[in-house]
């Protein structure tokens, strides 16, 4: 009965230590990304954005969110299990 619950506290504390020093390694700049990764992050950069774009960029990532959310949902009793 309280197997599971055990289990999922035992392997969370596991792995936040191992975790938390890949993010530190990440995050203190020590890691540098694949060169075909910066190059198509280069090919995505369009540069800073103001409030406008940020809001536009929003709203349409929402939108395109709630519409793919909407025809999964819609098309439940289709889809396999």
């Amino acid at each position: 009965m309280w197997t599971l619950p055990i289990l999922i506290l035992v392997v969370t504390f596991a792995l936040a230590v191992p975790i938390g020093l890949y993010m530190a390694w990440i995050f203190d700049g020590r890691y540098r990304a694949p060169r075909w990764l910066r190059r198509f992050e280069e090919l995505l950069d369009t540069g800073a954005q103001n409030w406008k774009q940020y809001a536009l960029a929003f709203m349409l990532f929402n939108l395109g969110t709630f519409v793919v959310g909407f025809t999964v949902l819609s098309l439940q009793p289709y889809l396999p299990l």
